[in-house]
């Protein structure tokens, strides 16, 4: 039995977010938040509702959860506003019958690394390299960033040409 890529059918599109999106969606006071509940909006009205369809990475998770943190210790955000936000990554995310957290192999660790050291002038995070190899395996449809390195990545390196990169501004 062959495995089966995530857009093998025609009716059925895939989208993995990047973390900038999840955060100003999570954050109602975030100035980017009205654009990018909108973008949701018309991601979600794009997909199957039947299966996961959106996608992010345990890496994306992470960045998207160490956000709260790291404001919550430089004092900018309150217990209170901590805990709606978690919650809200809890509803949003993690228990979203659309949403699906993509585990990374070891191997992805190490070839993460290697694209990361053989690229020196590419600013891609960590993260970045380990979300774009995932997207690429499990054959993604859309990867959704505001991040512009993703379109280098494509253009540059012919193993991820196949990669379909959605850049969005989400600035008001």
């Amino acid at each position: 039995m062959s495995k089966k890529n995530l857009s093998d059918t025609a009716a059925t599109k895939t989208v993995f977010i990047d973390e900038v999106i999840w955060i100003a969606l999570l954050n109602s006071k975030d100035k980017k938040h009205e654009k990018a509940v909108n973008l949701m909006k018309e991601i979600l009205s794009s997909i199957n509702k039947s299966e996961q369809s959106i996608f992010l990475s345990e890496y994306v998770f992470s960045e998207v959860l160490a956000h709260v943190t790291v404001r919550q210790k430089r004092m900018q955000l309150t217990k209170e506003e901590r805990r709606k936000y978690v919650q809200g990554a809890f509803r949003t995310i993690y228990n979203s019958r659309y949403v699906r957290i993509l585990a990374t192999k070891p191997s992805d660790l190490g070839t993460a690394f290697e694209y990361m050291r053989n690229n020196p002038d590419l600013t891609a995070s960590f993260a970045d390299w380990m979300s774009i190899i995932l997207v690429r395996r499990h054959g993604i449809s859309e990867l959704v960033t505001v991040d512009p390195d993703f379109e280098k990545i494509t253009k540059r390196i012919n193993a991820f040409s196949t990669v379909s990169v959605r850049t969005v501004n989400l600035e008001p």
